[in-house]
């Protein structure tokens, strides 16, 4: 949103000096972070983990639908859906706007499925709903005439994005012994890199040859299809772990 503010009143190369002194003052500050020295008996990392781990279902299930979740996300908020913004006459700050707003409401789902308010609605309702209120973002936004509408779908979107983040996270190592937390965690934010990377670039090339509102059909399914997938292998219930 600042970026967007500062694009609008000072020019399109001040958003990236802001971007170099973030980045500078976040180098500084890892500088004071202390290392956590690993006990010498550790195992050394074999790919057989890996492969042993996604035989356990509610690992591998939570580690494709983060890949999903993501997939569809960085294919809209944070690649076509401003550009569809841009299309139909929203300026900088406003489109930085709609971002922020996506954040900011993605917090705001994240913190409500942790909270009290949530219980009994954790583990395959709350990822089922979280997948719908992306699906139906995704089916309206080709069809938005104007920049508030951005801002009520990225509102959606986002908080959608925060309860399934947040219940899949949990659930990738949930049912997993200590010895095993690690090789889960990696796992789950393997996929979540997969989808981040894979979604522009798929979604990209399916505007190219058929249409945004093609494409956007596309990621529609996908929402549908993680739903699918919730259906069968999600767990009923799951126990937000804190922090998430």
């Amino acid at each position: 949103y600042i970026g967007g503010i500062s694009f609008e009143i000072l020019g399109p190369k001040y958003p990236f000096i802001l971007g170099i002194i973030s980045a500078s003052v976040s180098f500084v500050l890892s500088l004071f972070i202390k290392d956590i020295r690993m006990e010498k008996n550790v195992n050394a990392f074999k790919l057989e983990k890996i492969f042993r781990i996604t035989e356990n279902k509610t690992v591998f299930s939570s580690s494709l639908l983060g890949l999903t979740l993501h997939y569809i996300l960085f294919a809209t908020a944070f690649a076509f859906t401003p550009v569809l913004a841009k299309a139909i006459g929203a300026d900088g700050s406003q489109i930085g706007f709609i971002v922020f707003l996506f954040s900011l409401s993605s917090i705001a789902g994240s913190l409500t499925i942790g909270s009290k308010f949530a219980d009994g609605f954790r583990g395959k309702k709350s990822i089922i709903f979280s997948f719908i209120l992306i699906g139906v973002s995704c089916a309206f936004t080709p069809l938005l005439t104007n920049v508030y509408q951005f801002y009520i779908m990225s509102i959606i979107s986002g908080f959608g994005r925060g309860i399934a983040f947040a219940v899949l996270s949990s659930l990738s190592i949930k049912h997993v012994g200590s010895e095993q937390t690690a090789t889960a965690t990696g796992l789950f934010q393997t996929f979540v890199a997969v989808g981040i990377v894979s979604g522009p670039i798929i979604t990209g090339l399916l505007v190219k040859s058929i249409s945004y509102s093609g494409s956007y059909i596309t990621l529609v399914l996908v929402a549908f299809i993680s739903i699918a997938i919730s259906a069968k292998w999600i767990p009923e219930e799951c126990k937000i772990l804190k922090g998430d």
